[in-house]
Order: structure tokens, then sequence, then C-alpha cells
């Protein structure tokens, strides 16, 4: 696939391994993919990898589990939370290599990609900050009611929770009802995050791509936070 192609309907394609391949990637390719119920994975040499696996793992943002742990968590410590103050720096971090981690699918490509439709107001982060510092975050786009989650990291304790229930919260007050956590684990089990079949999300998406949307800035300020403290700041590194 080139730069300027698009992607076919993934209904009848393979449900656990690529829908496609690509030698390289755009902003076009990738609004296409996700309008498709397709996300980009692993590079393999230089070949790109594109998915729309089956089951496909979701959160109405209503439904995120809150324990009784991360409760006690919250009202014990300082954090504050922002939005978009360093897209650059949580997707790098995302990508960082650790020693449970050893290799990253988000290489340079795809950060750059991601950067571009940062600007264009479409992927967006959220930030945790412990101590002035950035403990926790997560990535992804806002397509009208559905927002792809793409990646999460956590330097601290629960900092990569208290991103994605912050991340719930903000979608409640944009009216984005589906979070696409794209695959199943554990974890996201605990969260409260459910599968679907793979067929019941591309109808999911077709129905969304109906829908009126224009890619925008998120302002901290817009949002009231139950659970999550908010700053208007930019935090430190």
């Amino acid at each position: 696939m080139g730069p300027n192609d698009t992607f076919d309907d993934p209904i009848y394609r393979a449900k656990h391994t690529p829908v496609a391949l690509s030698k390289t990637l755009s902003v076009k390719l990738f609004l296409d993919a996700y309008s498709k119920g397709i996300f980009p994975w692993d590079k393999v040499g230089n070949i790109f990898t594109w998915w729309s696996p089956c089951p496909r793992a979701i959160l109405n943002p209503k439904d995120f589990h809150v324990s009784r742990s991360l409760k006690k968590w919250i009202r014990t410590h300082q954090f504050d939370v922002t939005i978009d103050s360093c897209f650059e720096k949580v997707i790098q971090q995302c990508a960082a290599t650790t020693l449970k981690r050893p290799q990253t699918w988000i290489s340079p490509e795809y950060i750059n990609v991601y950067k571009q439709l940062h600007k264009l107001g479409y992927a967006h982060s959220v930030e945790i900050w412990i101590d002035n510092k950035l403990a926790g975050g997560i990535f992804g786009l806002a397509l009208a009611s559905i927002f792809h989650g793409e990646s999460m990291f956590s330097e601290s304790s629960n900092a990569s929770k208290i991103a994605m229930l912050s991340l719930c919260e903000i979608m409640i007050v944009k009216q984005i009802h589906t979070l696409d956590c794209q695959l199943m684990h554990s974890h996201l089990a605990s969260l409260g995050v459910k599968s679907i079949e793979r067929e019941c999300f591309i109808q999911l998406v077709k129905l969304n791509s109906k829908l009126q949307f224009t890619a925008e800035k998120w302002d901290i300020s817009e949002f009231e936070l139950e659970f999550s403290r908010k700053s208007s700041g930019s935090g430190k590194i």
C-alpha cells in the first residue's frame, strides 16, 4: 500500500494476522484505517503491518472500574492531570523499551505521523504528574464518538490507571462513548474493558464515520474531573 491508498473492509480478512501491509505511513492512511476498524502495529523489516483483530477490546467510559485500592490511592496521593501538554514526551515514553518490554512497535515513523495527527487535533494525550515529574500517560486518536487508545505508560504505581481514568472522565464530557482498547488482556479486564466480536466493532466504526466531527485541541479547563485533579500548567519534565 502507498501513502494515498485506502483500506478494504477488513470484515472478511483474517482475524489473527495482519489485514494489510504498507511500505510507508501517512496521515491519510492512519485516518482511513481507524475509520474502518484497523490500526497499525508491528514493523517487520521495512514493512508496516495493519491489524483488525477478533475479538476487539472496548470500554464504555462510564464503566471504568475504580477499585477500592485505587480510590484509596487517589485520596492519599498528590498528583496533577494535564491534557496535550507534552504529547511527544508521552509517546516517547510509551515507545521506550524496558526490562519487561525489550521491544516496541512504536517506531520513529509511527511517532512522526502521530505528531502530525496531534497538530491537526486528532491525536491527544493525558499526562499524570507527581512531584512535578511526568509519572504516567496515555495517548490515542479521537474520531467522533470513539477514542482509539494506542498506548500508555507508568513510571509510578497507578499512574497509567489514573491516566486512563482521567481519559474516561474527559470522554464522558466530550460525549465520546467508546474507548477502543484494541487487544484484551487481564489488566484491561480488571478495569472494566469488555470483548466484542470484530463484526460488531466494525459496524460501530461504520456508524461512527457517518457522524459530523471536527478535530480540535483539548483544553483542560473544559473539564471537571471527579476523581482526578487537574492542572492548568504544563508540568515540568
